[in-house]
């Protein structure tokens, strides 16, 4: 067995020649080429690549030209998103309630304080929907300290539809109100006509059938009814003056 030496106590090493033999491994043979070969084929594989991107007419026909057309100049919209990309994106929205089957759940409206939508399964705290009634909440961010949220309470019965709203300024929250329906509203509190005097009075015409409270009628404040010709005092045929 020959004597190992280290690559520093080899002999100095002499120039190559062109016309030196090397092996090289081609498609499973091994061939002897000369140096001289092996840089004429070296060099041939390049010049065609360098020669078209020395002729470019851009910058993008250059790196066309060497196959990289597609570096520095893709559109976003052209760039792919991951699998594992796409799935945290869709955890991300799921946990607001967006892009997926069912929103997160509630137990406190008070304690809800990121935006998004929210489902109530009828035992929620501060909820204004009665007992037992499911319901989903949208909730809208101002501020740490401002918000609104919109409830709709879930039912197959259109009379039995709810929506109700509430604001939040300061960090204290105003109390439920509740929207009353055109066709036939319901209301849980004492209501508010709204009030005219008997200058201000709108053309009866233009509101038949909604009622009014007249405040400085004769006798005192009153509430009053469009027949379409006139405002009437409610519940006689008077006309208020």
């Amino acid at each position: 067995m020959a004597d190992l030496k280290k690559i520093s106590e080899l002999p100095p090493s002499i120039a190559a020649s062109e016309q030196d033999i090397y092996p090289v491994v081609q498609n499973g043979n091994t061939l002897n080429q000369t140096l001289e070969k092996l840089r004429q084929a070296i060099i041939g594989g390049w010049q065609t690549h360098v020669s078209s991107f020395l002729s470019s007419a851009d910058a993008l026909a250059a790196r066309t030209s060497i196959g990289l057309g597609a570096v520095n100049n893709t559109a976003d919209a052209s760039k792919p998103v991951s699998t594992a990309q796409q799935a945290a994106i869709i955890s991300s929205l799921a946990s607001f309630g967006l892009g997926a089957t069912s929103a997160p759940v509630i137990t406190d409206y008070n304690a809800v304080s990121t935006g998004g939508f929210y489902r109530d399964q009828g035992n929620s705290a501060n909820s204004p929907l009665a007992a037992g009634s499911v319901g989903v909440l949208l909730n809208i961010q101002y501020s740490t300290a401002g918000q609104l949220q919109l409830v709709a309470r879930l039912t197959s019965i259109t009379a039995a539809n709810q929506l109700f709203w509430r604001s939040r300024a300061g960090g204290i929250w105003a109390g439920w109100r509740e929207l009353a329906p055109l066709d036939s509203p319901v209301f849980t509190s004492p209501i508010r006509l709204s009030q005219y005097t008997m200058a201000t009075l709108p053309s009866a015409s233009a509101y038949p059938g909604s009622i009014i409270d007249v405040t400085n009628a004769t006798g005192g404040p009153k509430a009053c009814r469009s027949d379409s010709s006139a405002w009437k005092i409610l519940n006689t045929t008077t006309t208020v003056s």
